[in-house]
């Protein structure tokens, strides 16, 4: 694949043709709630025309019947200067999305790596770029032993922060780093160690609330000046984004939401 500009976001999605909740694997999941398809293609419709409007390119990965949350692309790699770092996924359900990542990257000229055995990690969903070091979850998903492998691929320190709430299962959920190492989080999704770390390595902390955090207002997507979100967030949340120098665009992501994902689960960044 011809390398994009670092100026211009290079995004992974999937489309939700296949889009259901067949089975729980989270808090949010319950096979009662089916989702509205229509509604859906129309909520992730949005999202690529938005991403495509302030200046994004989009490449898709094509869906595959029987595996649903395919469509949360955020979880299937790790990806950072042209290597993917494939995820293991801690569930049977979405195992076999695997090797039809790996199939992308390597067709996209990406040099593809594969987790060891016994290491869990899942993507760009417990993993994130900032200031020089990568933060990664783990506690639900992914466990120590993938952040060993995180730091021997990319070459950079891992800081560590343990999750405790289930609703929160994936790092991506609690946590969005913002410009200049700045970063959202729900400081309830951690233990108090990881909470101290988060302050004492990010350049700035800015914590949102719990209504917040439900709302998943920390699974948002910055693209330049705009952060982009499924989330509500709060008056003093909008305060200190625009200190920052971000002006916040909402796009309703209800019917992800019922699989435990909004707009940042939705999309893997290629060019991080």
């Amino acid at each position: 694949m011809k390398r994009t500009p670092q100026a211009q976001p290079l995004f992974l999605m999937c489309e939700p043709r296949h889009f259901t909740v067949d089975y729980e694997i989270n808090p949010w999941m319950h096979t009662a709630h089916p989702v509205n398809r229509p509604r859906a293609a129309r909520e992730f419709g949005a999202l690529v025309r938005l991403y495509t409007q302030l200046g994004a390119r989009v490449e898709f990965i094509r869906p595959r019947q029987n595996l649903p949350d395919m469509v949360f692309t955020a979880n299937g790699a790790v990806v950072r200067g042209g290597t993917a770092l494939i995820s293991n996924f801690r569930y049977l359900e979405r195992r076999p999305e695997t090797a039809l990542f790996a199939s992308w990257f390597r067709a996209h000229g990406f040099r593809v790596k594969r987790m060891p055995e016994g290491t869990r990690l899942e993507g760009q969903g417990e993993a994130f770029f900032t200031n020089g070091h990568m933060f990664a979850g783990y506690g639900f998903r992914a466990n120590r032993a993938g952040h060993r492998v995180l730091e021997k691929t990319f070459h950079l320190p891992v800081v560590s922060l343990r999750l405790i709430d289930p609703r929160f299962y994936h790092l991506d959920i609690s946590f969005c780093p913002l410009r200049d190492g700045a970063v959202l989080y729900y400081p309830g999704a951690y233990d108090g160690a990881s909470r101290a770390k988060i302050k004492r390595c990010a350049a700035r902390a800015i914590p949102v609330t719990r209504t917040e955090a439900l709302s998943f207002v920390c699974n948002s997507v910055p693209m330049g000046h705009v952060l982009v979100t499924g989330g509500v967030p709060s008056a003093g949340t909008r305060r200190a984004l625009r200190a920052l120098g971000y002006a916040v665009r909402h796009t309703p992501l209800g019917e992800f939401k019922k699989s435990g994902g909004g707009a940042r689960c939705l999309t893997l960044s290629l060019n991080s």
